[in-house]
C-alpha cells in the first residue's frame, strides 16, 4: 500500500471518490460503506476514514493530501476486495 502515498494524482476529490465507490460495488463487504469528507489535521495532513451504516469509524487513512489519501483507500479497499474474493474461490 505504501507505493501509493509517494504518486501524486491530479484527480479531482469527486472523481477519486467515484473510482473508491467502483472498488465497493465489486464487494458486498463494502456495500453501506461511506466515506468521510476529506479531514485537514494540525499538521496539515488529511484523515478520510470510511464507515458501515453510520457506526464508528472502520478504515481510517492519514495522508500528506487528500489525493494520497484516496489513493491509499483505493489501493487499501482493493486490496481487500480481492482477498474476499480469493477466499470465495478457495
Amino acid at each position: 500500500m505504501a507505493a501509493g502515498s509517494g504518486q501524486r494524482m491530479s484527480i479531482d476529490r469527486p472523481m477519486l471518490v467515484e473510482m473508491i465507490r467502483g472498488v465497493f460495488a465489486r464487494s458486498p463487504m463494502f456495500r453501506d460503506a461511506a466515506i468521510s469528507h476529506p479531514v485537514q489535521g494540525p499538521r496539515g495532513e488529511v484523515t478520510v476514514e470510511v464507515r458501515f451504516d453510520h457506526g464508528p469509524t472502520a478504515l481510517r487513512v492519514t495522508a500528506p493530501s487528500h489525493e494520497e489519501a484516496y489513493a491509499i483507500l483505493r489501493e487499501l479497499v482493493s486490496a481487500m476486495v480481492e482477498i474476499g474474493r480469493d477466499r470465495r474461490v478457495a
